[in-house]
């Protein structure tokens, strides 16, 4: 037992200082940043580019960065001043492609010789030339192959100009070097995670990597769970804890859901050190709209993106409603135009009486041009007839005969004979065997004249019968 105990001793000696060695080589050693300025759009997760050739890399940032304070700013004359603030610059009218590859083709291929007086005529120009660059490898994935000379031959013109040397690569990690020093320690680890008040106990697997002399935390600090996931909210801590505070440490939470847990963990860490209160605004309060989504967590991405899948399906519905209307509309202007073309053509008579009829069918303009069509072959004809054209058919019929009432009727579209038979109005007149007297000539003369008694006792003349 003693043996084992000894290896196990021996064993562990010789691994913690590798483990160690390994976490400090791969977080590496952290330096003062000052605070970056965030470009005003969005950063993709993975970048085509490396090194110097990269337009979102800090490198090129910095470089053209260090032009103002230096170099006079150049006026609105300046052939680079119109591309900036990106999409608001491109004119109405012209295609955002073109407009953004004439620079491109003018005075980026330029030599080192040539791109000194850009430089030279000020930081306005060559701001234009890196947020141009930036724009068109997040937009457009232009390829390395396009980009590198250019910005390299950029990158030199500007060393030259400022009597630099060129700067040296940084393999550092960006979250490394975006971290404030601390200024003051916190109480061990162990003191904080104890004072956690609770009735259940679960495991979290804290890995703290410490370097050789800072002592400083990760800001990968993972925090996971036995039993269910915790999503532990990406942070980035400058905090100094004593070495070789690595391992599993047991904390005590309540019995309380997965939010609640964490929000517990960081409200008793913000309790304990002033520090911390910022990470629980974050907990609190979500990031707000305009937020870059550089600085948006992981859960925050996922609400952002359900929300963003929310807000298109509304859109997209509403513009296939918008659509339709569009559509329908359209179709409708179509029909009345060939309308009004239709009975301009004047190939069909009495078009308001086939008006009149498909109107009273509560027929659309589809409806109407269709019955025009039929009434232009020959096909369909209105039965609903006025009296004008009863009249005259009755005084064909009685004048001309049978034979002219029934050309009359395919000529002139008047009613046939026995449409005339069944709406003209026969008098009933009294029949007698002998010499009529006196009574049945009066009956007879008003059955037949009683129409013209009205029409002229309403114009006002007494008449006796």
């Amino acid at each position: 037992m003693l043996k084992n105990n000894g290896c196990k001793k021996a064993q562990a000696s010789l691994t913690a200082p590798k483990q160690q060695s390994k976490l400090s080589s791969f977080f590496g050693k952290r330096q003062p940043y000052a605070e970056p300025t965030v470009p005003p759009i969005a950063k993709p997760t993975q970048s085509m580019f490396s090194g110097y050739a990269d337009p979102s890399s800090p490198h090129f940032r910095r470089r053209v960065e260090q032009l103002h304070g230096r170099v006079p700013e150049a006026d609105s004359s300046h052939p680079f001043a119109r591309f900036r603030n990106y999409e608001g610059s491109v004119p109405a009218g012209e295609s955002a492609w073109e407009v953004w590859d004439r620079p491109i083709g003018n005075a980026v291929p330029l030599s080192q010789e040539e791109l000194r007086p850009l430089i030279a005529s000020g930081a306005n120009g060559v701001m234009a030339i890196y947020e141009l660059m930036l724009w068109l490898a997040t937009t457009h994935k232009t390829t390395l192959s396009v980009m590198e000379p250019k910005i390299d031959r950029l990158m030199e013109a500007m060393n030259t100009f400022l009597d630099t040397t060129p700067m040296q690569k940084d393999t550092e990690p960006a979250f490394n070097s975006r971290l404030p020093s601390p200024a003051y320690s916190p109480p061990p680890i162990d003191s904080i995670l104890t004072r956690i008040p609770g009735c259940y106990q679960h495991r979290f697997a804290v890995s703290i990597a410490t370097t050789t002399k800072a002592h400083r935390i990760s800001p990968n600090t993972s925090m996971r769970r036995t039993r269910g996931r915790i999503s532990a909210w990406g942070f980035c801590l400058g905090r100094s804890f004593d070495a070789g505070k690595c391992g599993h440490f047991r904390i005590v939470v309540g019995r309380m859901s997965k939010k609640k847990m964490v929000f517990a963990f960081y409200v008793t860490l913000s309790n304990l050190h002033p520090q911390f209160k910022s990470v629980q605004h974050h907990i609190l309060y979500p990031p707000k709209t305009q937020t870059n989504l550089a600085y948006y967590t992981t859960d925050g991405l996922v609400v952002k993106a359900r929300e963003q899948q929310r807000t298109i399906k509304a859109l997209r519905l509403v513009r296939i409603n918008d659509g339709r209307k569009i559509a329908s509309r359209t179709r409708a202007l179509t029909l009345h135009k060939q309308w009004v073309i239709a009975v301009a053509s004047e190939k069909v008579l009495r078009v308001d009486r086939l008006a009149a009829t498909q109107l009273n069918h509560k027929a659309g303009i589809g409806g109407l041009l269709n019955r025009y069509i039929d009434a232009a072959k020959h096909v369909f004809k209105p039965l609903n007839y006025t009296e004008e054209d009863y009249m005259r058919g009755l005084l064909i019929w009685r004048l001309a005969g049978a034979r002219l009432a029934g050309i009359a009727q395919r000529s002139l579209d008047l009613p046939s004979i026995s449409t005339l038979r069944r709406h003209s109005i026969v008098p009933n007149l009294i029949a007698s065997a002998t010499t009529p007297d006196c009574e049945e000539i009066k009956t007879n003369f008003r059955a037949c004249f009683a129409e013209i008694d009205e029409r002229i006792r309403v114009d006002g003349i007494s008449t006796r019968f």
